[in-house]
């Protein structure tokens, strides 16, 4: 196992090596982050790595992603519940409101018998004075016959 010192002196040669072929090689472009990792582990005792790092970010992209499928489905779902409820909804007013038109009909029909009680227990009122008279009347003739 190589000690603390000689790994930092690895990683000053790799640098070195990596410097040379200037900022923007492929190389330097892929060691990107990885020299100050690498001075990290060593300092720290540690085993982060680019790719460790990337494989969790990915995994958990890939959970999220899921995650994500799952609420689109649910929305779906919750979607065609609202749907299905508005229709519904709207029918029940429509319902309501044919239900509401048929009552005042009726309430109409209702006031209008009752103008017509009204208008029959005024002549059954007048035709029962009518009577009362003509009975009065039948009355003094027969009395005045029978004198």
């Amino acid at each position: 196992m190589s000690t603390k010192q000689q790994e930092l002196e690895a990683l000053k040669k790799i640098r070195e090596i990596v410097a040379e072929l200037g900022p923007d090689s492929y190389i330097a472009t892929a060691f990107e982050g990885c020299f100050k990792d690498a001075k990290s582990n060593i300092e720290n005792d540690f085993a982060d790595s680019m790719k460790a790092r990337w494989q969790d970010a990915d995994r958990k992209l890939n959970e999220a992603n899921g995650t994500i499928e799952d609420l689109r489905a649910k929305l779906a779902e919750s979607e065609k519940d609202y749907e299905a409820a508005h229709a519904t909804a709207h029918q029940i007013a429509e319902e309501k409101d044919a239900e509401i038109a048929s009552l005042k009909n009726e309430l109409a029909n209702a006031s209008e018998m009752a103008t017509r009680i009204k208008e029959y227990q005024r002549r059954a009122e007048k035709a029962e004075g009518e009577i009362i008279y003509l009975k009065a009347r039948l009355y003094d003739c027969l009395i005045k016959q029978k004198q």
